[in-house]
């Protein structure tokens, strides 16, 4: 009798374990149950890319970000291993973009498929890096932009007014 229980409990046990680890990688952003294959990219800065953020193509969610960490020693590389669904077929053309995508700071790799591709990525091979300057850097080159168009306004201002001036001195 006393064996029985023991099985018991050990096969609970067992499949607590199985849905612990199932359960920790889907929160992780890791589909258990579907095969992926690995690329790697190289990025000189990452901006706050954190483990599990979301590789995306064409607006889908494709995939995740697994690890980061210095390719060498003098910490001017960062490796990012991506855990990409295997039914996406990556070329040599293929750019891994770092991108921004909205204000709260938020990191993404999003994949640019472009054309004129020679040779099939396997598992394990690099992807072309790119990074994106982001919605922050779109309104600093927005904010330059009227900024000098408000100082082309002061100094016209300024040319029909400096007559006035002179004269009433």
């Amino acid at each position: 009798m006393a064996k029985g229980k023991e099985f018991k409990v050990g096969v609970f046990v067992v499949l607590m374990a199985a849905a612990l680890y199932v359960g920790f990688n889907y929160l992780r952003g890791l589909d258990v149950f579907s095969p992926l294959n690995t690329y790697y990219v190289k990025y000189q800065n990452i901006s706050g890319l954190d483990k599990g953020a979301r590789i995306i193509l064409s607006g889908l969610d494709v995939g995740s970000v697994v690890d980061r960490k210095f390719s060498n020693d003098s910490y001017s590389e960062i490796t990012i291993t991506l855990a990409i669904d295997k039914t996406i077929i990556l070329t040599d053309s293929t750019i891994a973009k770092l991108a921004k995508p909205d204000f709260l700071g938020g990191s993404e790799i999003q994949l640019l498929m472009r054309s004129g591709g020679t040779r099939v990525l396997e598992d394990g091979d690099t992807l072309r890096s790119e990074v994106d300057g982001g919605i922050a850097e779109l309104l600093v080159e927005e904010g330059q932009s009227a900024a000098n168009a408000l100082s082309a306004l002061v100094n016209k201002i300024h040319d029909v007014l400096d007559p006035f001036v002179e004269t009433s001195d």
